[in-house]
Formats: structure tokens, sequence, C-alpha cells
């Protein structure tokens, strides 16, 4: 699934630090396990049919 990162965060299973706004990819378990982090949600899953209204207005 393709996830928005809502705020800058480390991501220490990938190695990777996530800016505010980045899109990449994770499994429904590591999303899941991203949320649950004690400052709340870090990530938001980005919707299928938002890319296809934007290429279709593009």
């Amino acid at each position: 699934m393709k996830v928005k990162a809502l705020t800058k965060f480390n991501d220490l299973k990938e190695g990777k630090i996530r800016e505010q706004g980045a899109v990449f990819e994770v499994t429904k378990e590591r999303f899941k396990e991203i949320n649950s982090h004690p400052f709340g949600p870090l990530i938001i899953e980005v919707e299928k049919n938002n890319k296809k209204e934007m290429a279709s207005n593009g």
C-alpha cells in the first residue's frame, strides 16, 4: 500500500529518515506498526482514487 508521511520521522526498519509528505510503500502490518507510535499516527494511506482524478485533471 502507498502511504504518505504526516511528519518527519526516523524509519528504523528501513534505515531512512522519512520527510513530511514523502510517499512510499509499506505492508499493512508495517502500516499498523508505524502508526502505533506513542505520539500518534505518523503516516496515512494514499487513496488510489486521488491519483486517477489528478491524472484526468492534469
